[in-house]
């Protein structure tokens, strides 16, 4: 009994460990995603995965699937993206993983955009926004504005247009994020 006992303590520090390299693996990509090292940010995400999914951590996975997505996303390979965003979304449902669930949401929804199918990506935008709001991600607040407001303008509702994309500039502008604001800008 002795010797089972220390076979599964064995077993579960093995798991803690690889849920330790699979959240360490996720910051990593996220901190290469956005200084724009696409190829870096991948090898870290796949990582991720493989640590995640030999770990059980579905929330851990969901996160690796999802930057997966955006980068397939920033690299113009939306089947590649939309079909890991799916997946990660789905994960992150199950894993109750709401962060995910709403950066998941904001890239469908710019894929959708991009896609001329702006119910959809209206859509999506609320759901990012909605998710964002609740966790207090300000930041995906303000890109969530932003996307509403490419919706209103794709609508032709020049107004609603405005008031989305001033509210996400003075947003982002609030926390500081000026790369937000200069997305906001562009637009």
């Amino acid at each position: 009994a002795q010797h089972q006992d220390l076979a599964e303590l064995k077993v579960l520090a093995d798991v803690l460990v690889m849920e330790e390299q699979a959240e360490l693996r996720v910051w990593l990509g996220r901190v290469r995603f956005e200084s724009d090292a696409y190829a870096e940010a991948w090898q870290q995400f796949g990582a991720a995965l493989e640590l995640a999914r030999a770990a059980g951590k579905q929330r851990l996975e969901a996160r690796a699937l999802g930057g997966l997505g955006r980068i397939s996303y920033m690299q113009d390979a939306y089947l590649d993206a939309e079909r890991l965003l799916w997946e990660s979304l789905a994960l992150a449902q199950k894993a109750g993983d709401e962060a995910t669930q709403a950066l998941d949401a904001f890239y469908l929804g710019g894929m959708a955009l991009f896609l001329r199918r702006t119910d959809e990506a209206r859509n999506w935008a609320e759901s990012s926004y909605v998710l964002s709001e609740k966790i207090g991600d300000r930041r995906g607040v303000s890109d969530a504005l932003r996307m509403l407001g490419d919706v209103a303008r794709g609508q032709g509702d020049r107004d609603k247009a405005k008031r989305h994309f001033s509210d996400a500039l003075a947003l982002a502008e609030e926390i500081g994020d000026r790369g937000s604001a200069a997305n906001t800008l562009l637009w």
